[in-house]
């Protein structure tokens, strides 16, 4: 009847959509740990550049105090950076240490490091925006499968036209998946 008809079995379509379920599984757990180690390795070295912001500024700043005088930085956390120019913008005019808060402001070493710090934040934004599309084809190719998989037989046995469908649907989602995933880790992989 159909010439791909001959190639499939009764137990075909399980085989098929059971390998597309197992190995969708083990993507999934493989992109999320390409996932993880790159927002992790971001999360580290904003750390680290949020601590040099931190320990500069106070440094400038308590250059030159008396001992026992120190000033009180306090800052927030603002999209992962500290907001060192609203904590400096707290120091008047009056205060003895007005003079030190323009030579920070003006310092393009710090504003160099503060835009380091923005950077890696919208590094991070941006690895969690490109995760989603392959983690979404994967999901779906998973549901497909998992739909597919307790059908299998009674569509063998009665349509084998829809079961070859089924199967050549699952190999282009599962082609596009592998595509997805493949550029995602590519582009993980060559920004470290």
């Amino acid at each position: 009847m159909y010439p791909l008809a001959d190639l499939f079995g009764e137990n075909t379509g399980l085989y098929f959509f059971s390998a597309v379920f197992q190995g969708n599984m083990a993507l999934l757990a493989l992109i999320g740990v390409f996932i993880v180690f790159k927002i992790q390795q971001l999360n580290s070295s904003i750390s680290q550049i949020n601590d040099l912001i931190i320990r500069f500024v106070k440094d400038t700043l308590s250059f030159g105090l008396q001992p026992g005088y120190y000033f009180p930085l306090k800052c927030e956390i603002i999209n992962g950076v500290p907001d060192i120019y609203t904590a400096l913008s707290n120091i008047k005019e009056n205060d003895p240490l007005f003079g030190k808060r323009k030579k920070l402001e003006e310092d393009n070493g710090l504003k160099k490091i503060y835009e380091e710090s923005k950077f890696l934040n919208a590094q991070k934004a941006i690895c969690k925006a490109r995760s989603k599309l392959p983690i979404l084809w994967t999901i779906a190719t998973i549901c497909f499968s998992i739909v597919c998989l307790p059908m299998v037989n009674t569509i063998h046995s009665k349509i084998i036209f829809l079961e070859i469908s089924l199967v050549l649907i699952g190999i282009i989602l599962n082609t596009i998946t592998l595509i997805s995933n493949y550029s995602f880790i590519k582009s993980v992989v060559k920004n470290c």
